[in-house]
Parts: C-alpha cells; structure tokens; sequence
C-alpha cells in the first residue's frame, strides 16, 4: 500500500505529460543558452516579440525599433511529440535585419526570423535528453549530435550572429568583440502558436505578406503564411519558419516544421520511422 502511495505522489509531483504545463515546463528545461553578439546598431541585435511595439503590424517594426523603450527579450517556442522524441523549435524574431554600415535593397530587410530545432531522446527521466540540434545560418542547415552545454546550466549553447542573425552552434562561434549572454532566466518564452493563430493576418499594415498552400510526403496545410509583411529595402523578405526550406536535396518548402520526422530522415538520419505518427502535432491534421 505504502508503494502505491509513493507512485501516486510521484505522478502528482509532475505535469501530467502533454498537458500545456508540462510542455511549457519541458520548453523551458532544454531552451537554449544564447551568446548574441551585437553590431553598430546593438538594439536591433536583441531578439524580442513581434508586438514589441503593442501591435502586429509588420510593417511599421523598422521605423518602430527606435520609437519604443527598451526591448524585452523573448524567444518562440513549439513542440511536436512521438512515442519517442519530442521535437523543439526555438525561434529568434528581431524588427531589422541589417548591415553596417550601409544597407543596400535585399541585403537589409525589415523583420527576421531565425531559429533552431532540438531532438529530444524520451528516456527514464522526465525532460529526457537532447540527441541533436539543428541551426539556420543564411538558409543552410547545421546537424550537431553533440551540441555544447553550458557548464553549470543544463542549456544548449548557441551562437547568433549581428546584423544578419545568423545562428550557429557554439563550437563553430568566431570570437565577437561585442555579445551579450542570455540563459533561459533572461529571457521570455512564447509560444509559437501566437503567431500561427494569426495566420488570417494577410496583406498591407498586416503580418503576413502572403500565403502558400504546403503539401508535403503526409500532409497538406492550405493558406500557410509565406513572409511577414514589411517593405524597408525589399517587400517580405523574412520568412517564419513554417515557411523554411530544409531537409535534403528534394525537400519541399514548409517540410522542415510541419514534420520533421521526414525532414530528417530525408536530409540527416532517421530517429523516429518515417511512417511514425505524431502523439502531439498542433499545426497538422492527421
């Protein structure tokens, strides 16, 4: 009786698994420990909301960058679950993409959005184990089986990039004179589904540019945001990334987030089968 007891206090003692607490609580556990370097123009180097400016409007954010206080940093976040893995996208929006200094048309736009992808190995414990990071730098995928951690922080390390945001593992970092260090304390979550809840949000002093409809190897999504809205030197030209191509020679634009089971068993190895269905897939219909 006594040991019936203790199993049932332990299950109260956790968020029940897939419940939103639990996948909040496992979001913040693995969410990565940032070294941002910034350039001549350091605000536009912090990652942040996309209302930072208390709308979402997407194209007003280069003009409003320099109009509000100061920025509150904060990183997007989803989750994708099988019997085995948990997938974890982490994403990084900043109001300008730059250069310094000068911008010329297409080389700075207004918005961008980066980010990476964290396969998490299920095992006896409850947040289980990171077993490879996937990292965005100017469209090509980086595939690390061995990411660094912080030494005293169970947290990914990363690295991103001034000006054009860039991110990178850490152990292929250069060596910036000028970075800022972020752990998950310094930082706010959000989830990812914000902004996909908004995904009607389309045209001029909107958020999205423009949709495209996604059909992939398992599924199809229909009116899928393609490019945030934004005119400064070029009209949307920053992606989300549902909207990312990766994942091999013929992967097909939007394969990388709405599976990523296919995505790397196409382009890197397979962890799950690629006939896997997905436990926890909210931007699907399976």
């Amino acid at each position: 009786m006594l040991i019936l007891v203790n199993i049932l206090l332990a299950f109260i003692a956790f968020d029940s698994f897939g419940s939103p607490e639990f996948y909040a609580k496992l979001s913040a556990y693995h969410a990565p420990y940032i070294v941002q370097e910034y350039g001549r123009f350091p605000k536009a180097d912090i990652f942040t909301r996309v209302d930072f400016d208390e709308d979402f409007n997407a194209s007003n954010n280069w003009k409003n960058l320099y109009r509000v206080g100061e920025l509150k940093p904060a990183v997007y976040f989803s989750i994708q679950e099988t019997k085995n893995y948990f997938y974890l996208n982490y994403g990084f929006f900043y109001p300008r993409d730059y250069s310094a200094p000068f911008c010329f048309w297409e080389i700075c736009h207004e918005n961008d959005f980066e980010g990476i992808r964290l396969t998490v190995k299920k095992d006896e414990t409850e947040m289980g184990k990171v077993v490879l990071m996937e990292s965005f730098a100017h469209g090509k995928i980086k595939y690390d089986e061995a990411p660094m951690f912080h030494s005293s922080r169970n947290q990914v390390m990363i690295f991103i990039e001034r000006e054009g945001h860039a991110v990178r593992t850490f152990k292929d970092r250069p060596f910036p004179n000028y970075y800022n260090e972020y752990s998950n304390d310094d930082y706010e979550l959000l989830p990812l589904e914000e902004l996909w809840n908004l995904r009607s949000s389309v045209g001029t002093h909107s958020l999205w540019k423009d949709t495209y409809n996604y059909t992939g190897e398992r599924f199809s999504v229909p009116a899928v945001p393609a490019a945030f809205e934004g005119k400064k030197w070029g009209h949307g030209l920053a992606n989300p990334p549902w909207a990312w191509t990766g994942g091999g020679d013929n992967a097909r634009r939007g394969d990388w987030f709405f599976d990523p089971i296919i995505s790397l068993c196409r382009g890197f190895k397979c962890f799950d089968e690629a006939t896997t269905t997905y436990i926890y897939n909210p931007f699907v219909s399976q």
